[in-house]
């Protein structure tokens, strides 16, 4: 009799009986297995149990353990989830190292049947049979039709306990969030929070709100993080900034005292906000546009999209380093762009021209107190209001266009014409309230001073609430330095 073909297929046996089998075989070696899906606190204690349990069965059956495999904190039911030790295990069983698997049920070894077949594959190919301590003395041989109907049974088992709990904790995940609880302490702490998730740490929610107010200022998520980098502010783990972190801080639900389910609110939260949340409706709106229409992208053109135009033409001026990689402006000529390309400046020159100009009309009382109140006649749930109806009819054409009820140059046209009334209306809200770009500047002297930190983002901002638009002029032939003539600002205030 060949011990893999064991009949029955399970059998209650003692020291003596394991000590032939053990003697058959050549080999006594066990694996002692422990598993637990969840131990947040990594205190070991579940399998610290599994383990001691294990070694008492070995006692008992007279068999040598050889390991310990231990994968604490780790699921069998949620895939992918890497478990070292069991990898581990499996290697050593490969290797001929292993003849019993000890273990506390059939669940700590895997809850998915595909994996489970996997497993009974290997247990067949190397003669191993399985030791589970809930029922004391029985030994599995997974070789057998009905070892292995056990052994997929309680895979299935397992399965199944694993799907109820899930939709357990799915509705009390729901219920939480309806009364703006929260549920569970996992992971890292909230930035802006305490440990407990509760209370505020005013260090750090005093950089959210300094963020919040230069993104509603319209400077851009990486200007802000390269910001954050170089004054040394950490993160939770003390890593590096970078934009969606950031973002994702400033547009989290929790950040504005607000409970979030699957990405919808649902409810106040129990935890104070840092932001309102009407200004985290705004922020999100305005990076919901940038986003998804590309409007407004960083770059390192202060006067692009439109700011500064050709004197005989009209068209704005676009961006187009010189050979030896100045920076430069140009107006372009068909058949890329609709230009006359009358005009090509140096970047550095026109724009040090126009910030020098924007600087000095700020140093006037008068025009630094018209700026302190808000634009009146736009506000900015309008202009929200606006782009959201505009996007809802470029959905609407997508729908009739794959639909085949319109031809492709109507979609077109309708098309550009909305993303040009959206990106109008961005740049719109950008600006909208003209206290809240320049929150934080105390006078033309300390914008002087900052400017170059500031961003490019907020740089165009501050540069919209001023000007409508810069002309310049075609340069003299033979004059070789740069005539601050050619510049011409029509100024909004």
């Amino acid at each position: 009799m060949t011990l893999v073909h064991i009949d029955p297929w399970v059998h209650q046996s003692g020291p003596s009986v394991m000590d032939a089998i053990a003697a058959e075989a050549g080999v006594a070696n066990a694996a002692n297995v422990a598993r637990i899906s969840d131990d947040p606190g990594s205190r070991r204690r579940g399998v610290s149990r599994q383990l001691a349990d294990g070694r008492l069965v070995a006692a008992r059956l007279g068999l040598v353990i050889l390991d310990d495999y231990v994968d604490n904190d780790k699921s069998a039911y949620r895939r992918p989830e890497r478990r070292q030790d069991y990898q581990r295990l499996c290697a050593d069983i490969e290797a001929g190292l292993i003849r019993y698997v000890i273990f506390w049920r059939v669940d700590r070894i895997d809850r998915q049947p595909r994996a489970g077949e996997d497993w009974i594959d290997l247990c067949v190919k190397h003669h191993v049979l399985l030791v589970p301590h809930t029922d004391t003395g029985l030994i599995v041989d997974p070789a057998s039709p009905e070892g292995a109907k056990w052994f997929r049974d309680a895979v299935a088992h397992g399965l199944y306990e694993s799907q109820v709990q899930s939709l357990r904790g799915i509705r009390a995940g729901r219920d939480y969030a309806s009364r703006g609880e929260l549920n569970g302490g996992g992971g890292d702490r909230p930035y802006g929070y305490l440990d407990d998730r509760l209370t505020i740490c005013e260090a750090e929610a005093a950089v959210i709100r300094m963020c919040a107010d230069r993104a509603e200022a319209g400077e851009s998520m990486r200007s802000l993080s390269l910001y954050l980098q170089h004054q040394a502010i950490p993160t939770v783990r003390g890593g590096p900034w970078r934009p969606s972190v950031l973002r994702n801080i400033l547009c989290s639900a929790r950040t504005a005292g607000l409970r979030s389910y699957h990405g919808d609110v649902v409810a106040t939260a129990v935890w104070p906000g840092i932001i309102s949340p009407e200004q985290q409706g705004r922020i999100r709106a305005m990076l919901a546009a940038r986003q998804r229409l590309n409007v407004d992208p960083p770059r390192a053109y202060l006067l692009t999209g439109g700011r500064a135009r050709c004197y005989r033409c009209g068209h704005g001026l676009v961006a187009r380093p010189k050979e030896d990689h100045r920076r430069n402006y140009v107006c372009a000529k068909p058949p890329a762009f609709a230009g006359c390309g009358s005009v090509a400046i140096l970047a550095d020159y026109l724009e040090g021209e126009v910030v020098d100009e924007v600087l000095t009309r700020l140093d006037s009382p008068a025009v630094w107190e018209a700026l302190q109140h808000p634009e009146q006649g736009d506000p900015q749930a309008t202009t929200v209001e606006q782009i959201a109806r505009r996007r809802a009819k470029i959905e609407e054409t997508d729908a009739l266009w794959r639909e085949d009820a319109i031809s492709r140059e109507q979609y077109l046209r309708n098309t550009q014409t909305l993303r040009a009334e959206i990106e109008l209306l961005a740049r719109r809200l950008a600006r909208a309230n003209r206290v809240v770009v320049l929150r934080g500047i105390e006078g033309a002297g300390m914008l002087r001073t900052r400017w170059g930190e500031i961003g490019i983002d907020r740089q165009r901002a501050i540069v919209d609430v001023l000007i409508d638009h810069v002309t310049v002029k075609a340069a003299f032939h033979g004059r070789n330095r740069f005539d601050p003539g050619r510049v011409g600002i029509t100024w909004k205030v």
